[in-house]
């Protein structure tokens, strides 16, 4: 499933009760370039008094080439009639991951304008720029040594509640949630964050610099239970 329409053989067999395919979907979002990997039922029922009517809830989760991830649970009433299942009532939610996926990247500021991280992209289109100008961390002898100034882009790549909130904090150390967020922005693109700051260090010295990426999740979530939580560290050393 890549956010396409359901086949004619499915229609076959599934038919939507009138109105409730418009009442379902998402205001904005659309799964169109997403892929269905996992499902997972976590209640069926049916009456004893009537067989054919059932309910159940079924997770689903997707991702797409860029890495995102999306987790939805669907709550459906529907009938069996002649052969076919009538779906009477559904409802699609969203879910928000209790522990984010996130990536980081440092790109020098000479190579990459500010004026690329606004609200007018997207985020696949600030992704690709600055995987393309981003520090190769993971190959040494390409990681400049002298001080400059840099970009610092977290990603979270799972998708999160729209009230969610995500920070970047550069701290001198390494434990903890303090940290400074001053110069750090965040967008919002259909509830995946990107959060970015700017920060002047050299990579492998000893000054290292943290940079700690603090979720607090939606406000589905009681107040007890609300809490800020780190979801990533990365190290300038």
């Amino acid at each position: 499933m890549r956010g396409k329409s359901l086949s004619k053989d499915t229609n076959k067999h599934i038919e939507l009760a009138d109105g409730l395919a418009k009442s379902i979907r998402e205001k904005y979002f659309r799964y169109e370039g997403f892929t269905l990997t996992s499902t997972a039922i976590s209640e069926y029922h049916y009456l004893e008094a009537d067989s054919n009517f059932r309910w159940l809830s079924v997770f689903l989760r997707f991702y797409d080439d860029y890495g995102r991830s999306v987790t939805t649970v669907v709550r459906a009433e529907y009938r069996l009639v002649e052969g076919k299942i009538i779906v009477e009532s559904a409802i699609i939610m969203p879910l928000s991951s209790h522990n984010p996926r996130v990536k980081l990247y440092y790109v020098p500021v000479d190579k990459l304008s500010d004026q690329r991280f606004t609200k007018n992209s997207s985020y696949k289109e600030i992704l690709w720029f600055v995987q393309e100008k981003a520090v190769a961390i993971n190959i040494p002898e390409q990681v400049p040594h002298k001080r400059q100034n840099y970009w610092i882009f977290a990603f979270v790549t799972d998708r999160l509640a729209k009230d969610a909130k995500i920070e970047l904090r550069a701290s001198k150390s390494q434990k903890g949630l303090k940290g400074d967020n001053t110069k750090a922005k965040t967008l919002n693109f259909d509830n995946w964050f990107i959060t970015r700051a700017r920060g002047e260090f050299a990579f492998g010295q000893v000054d290292r610099v943290f940079y700690k990426v603090v979720y607090s999740s939606d406000s589905d979530v009681s107040a007890e239970k609300k809490k800020l939580q780190i979801i990533g560290v990365f190290s300038t050393q």
